[in-house]
C-alpha cells in the first residue's frame, strides 16, 4: 500500500496496525508536527509508516506453559496479516482468573494452584492458551 501521505490517512488508522521497518505495532497517536507514535516508544515522520494489512490470526505462546507459584511466563504473539505476512506483535495480555496466574505486561505470574486462560488481543483478534500453576 505505501506510506502514509497525509495526516488523515494515517488518523483513520490511530489504534490499528501499522508497520514501521520490520515491526508491526498498533498505532497509539498523531501528533501536532505530523509525527506518528506507537506503544514501544518511537515516534516517526509519516513517510516512515505504513499500514499494516487486516489481522488474519493471532498465535499465542506461553514460555513456559506450566510454572509454580510466583514463577513467571514469557508471552509472545505473532499475528498474521491478510496478505500472508506474519510477525511478532505487541499484544496486549488478560488472565481468566487472576486468583490463578496475574498478567503484567507480556509476563504471567502464577498465584495459586490450577489453571487460567491467557488471552492475546491484537488488530481486533484474540488467541488463547492455558497456563497451568503448580503448588
Amino acid at each position: 500500500m505505501g506510506s502514509f501521505v497525509s495526516q488523515a490517512d494515517a488518523l483513520s488508522y490511530l489504534g490499528l496496525p501499522v508497520k514501521v521497518g520490520n515491526e508491526v505495532v498498533l498505532l497509539w497517536a498523531l501528533l501536532g508536527d505530523g509525527r506518528l507514535e506507537a506503544p514501544i516508544g518511537f515516534y516517526r515522520e509519516l513517510s516512515e509508516v505504513e499500514p499494516a494489512s487486516g489481522v488474519e490470526s493471532l498465535a499465542l505462546t506461553l514460555d513456559p506453559a506450566s510454572v509454580g507459584v510466583d514463577e513467571e511466563s514469557v508471552l509472545s504473539t505473532v499475528a498474521t496479516f491478510e496478505d500472508g505476512s506474519s510477525a511478532s506483535v505487541d499484544a496486549s495480555y488478560s488472565s481468566s482468573d487472576t486468583s490463578k496466574a496475574t498478567v503484567l505486561g507480556s509476563v504471567a505470574t502464577g498465584v495459586a494452584a490450577g489453571t487460567a486462560s491467557i488471552t492475546a488481543s491484537f488488530g481486533g483478534k484474540t488467541a488463547s492458551e492455558t497456563l497451568t500453576v503448580t503448588a
